[in-house]
């Protein structure tokens, strides 16, 4: 970690927000100062570590409302995490779609039908479990 680039959470839709809190606690953890507490230490250094839409938004909270690091996370994943994973979600479904549209494209099998067979399919699998 320490002599890493330093990556800057930007807010993305594709950035996971739990990977930055990851890194900082690592690098806190590497870095810990007996008279200094590693949640400290991410506190100092989590402002540094924002850029854009999140620094924005850490920006405009009120003074002093997050008090200690598990405040400032829970925060920070609550505002970024849901975000992450819709987007997630929707590469799973754009990759889906972009498979069905090739065995359209290949085989000239409609979608449509495709879709059905899979929804029986998962539909049989529930029953049977």
């Amino acid at each position: 970690m320490i002599g890493e680039v330093w990556t800057l959470y930007r807010g993305l839709p594709h950035e996971d927000p739990r990977d930055l809190i990851k890194e900082l606690e690592e690098l806190a953890s590497a870095s810990e100062q007996n008279e200094v507490s590693v949640d400290h230490i991410i506190c100092k250094i989590f402002p540094y570590s924002l850029f854009g839409d999140a620094f924005n938004w850490f920006s405009q909270l009120q003074p002093r409302s997050l008090t200690c690091w598990e405040d400032i996370k829970t925060a920070f994943r609550n505002k970024f995490l849901y975000e992450a994973a819709a987007t997630r979600e929707k590469e799973k479904d754009d990759k889906w779609e972009r498979f069905l549209a090739s065995l359209d494209e290949e085989y000239m099998i409609p979608i449509q039908l495709l879709d059905d067979i899979m929804a029986k399919r998962v539909n049989k699998m529930c029953l049977e479990s």
